[in-house]
């Protein structure tokens, strides 16, 4: 195998994807959410929250991939509008990136002008979803509180104009983007919550050794690594705290220091070559861990991940009993 070949067979690695059946589920909602539209009334937003790692982002984005854009007359319609939200963002910066999502650069302009070409904009471009990524980073920016409401009403108002509805993502803390809202807080139809996975819960190690399994039989090895048997499956477990982007990042990464940097034809993925991408993909307090994929099983310790409630709704308020009953 010569090196266009492997480093072709780790890009196929790294384009793997396992839909699991929660996910399965939720991309369903939001594909019943498109065609369903605005139907004429107000329209709703949805919230996708959860941990680092737990698949956000690579649900929406793939979402955004079954509907990709369509060249018209004069400009490239985009059925689903897939907008990043930069960290540390402000209303403006809100704007901003839902514009340059829609193809316009253009700066130096007032937020009322803001606001009024983001709605012009989304009604003439007309998706069918628009989905706003990393809520988070709005709700971590400068006055928290403040920010919040005033992006929650730039929301509220595209949801007026009964362009399309929204599908809100990030991490628990975007929660408060809504809850600054309560106007918004009624439009949200629906919350999903996604969790990593607990070693404790019987169903939870049912399903990660699952995503194991499927994962090793599309990488196509000649040679068993057996990943999804409890000694492995514990261990990776254990590196990724439970999340499926973690595990799948230790994986990717043992591929690629054996097909790029070894020149090996990867026959399986072994403890070493996993030791060896922990060792590299850890950082700060991380390094101070035992690396699992050498420890001794009986010495790695299982934590339970921190429990729904206190990850989906940090500092309740009395008006927040609603959201509450959404999640």
């Amino acid at each position: 195998m010569d090196r266009e070949e492997r480093i072709e067979r780790f890009k196929n690695i790294s384009k793997i994807a396992i839909d699991l059946p929660h996910l399965a589920r939720i991309k369903q909602r939001i594909r019943d959410a498109i065609d369903i539209g605005c139907c004429g009334r107000e329209a709703q937003s949805m919230m996708l929250l959860g941990p680092t790692g737990t698949g956000k982002s690579t649900l929406l984005k793939e979402i955004a991939d079954e509907y990709p854009p369509e060249q018209r007359d004069r400009y490239l319609y985009h059925p689903v509008l897939y907008v990043g939200i930069p960290p540390q963002s402000t209303l403006k910066a809100l704007a901003i990136a839902i514009l340059k999502a829609l193809g316009d650069v253009s700066s130096n302009r007032s937020m009322s002008e803001y606001t009024h070409i983001v709605i012009q904009m989304l009604t003439r471009a007309a998706p069918k979803l628009l989905i706003l990524d990393e809520i988070q980073h709005i709700v971590s920016a400068g006055n928290k509180r403040a920010n919040a409401y005033a992006s929650g009403d730039l929301i509220k108002s595209i949801l007026n104009a009964a362009v399309c509805p929204i599908i809100l993502g990030g991490q628990p803390e975007g929660a408060e983007l809504i809850r600054a809202n309560p106007q918004s807080l009624r439009r949200n139809r629906w919350a999903e919550y996604l969790e990593p996975f607990d070693w404790l819960k019987q169903e939870d190690r049912d399903t990660y050794q699952s995503f194991l399994y499927m994962y090793e039989e599309r990488m196509g090895l000649s040679a068993p690594s057996n990943l999804f048997h409890d000694d492995m499956a514990f261990r990776l477990w254990i590196a990724s705290n439970g999340a499926i982007g973690e595990t799948t990042k230790w994986l990717q990464m043992a591929a690629e220091i054996a097909l790029v940097e070894q020149e090996s034809s990867l026959p399986c993925i072994s403890k070493e070559l996993l030791a060896e991408a922990f060792d590299r993909g850890r950082l700060g307090a991380n390094r101070q861990e035992p690396n699992p994929f050498l420890s001794d099983k009986h010495s790695l310790k299982v934590l339970r991940p921190p429990t729904t409630e206190k990850l989906r709704l940090p500092r309740l308020r009395k008006g927040d009993q609603a959201l509450r009953e959404l999640l």
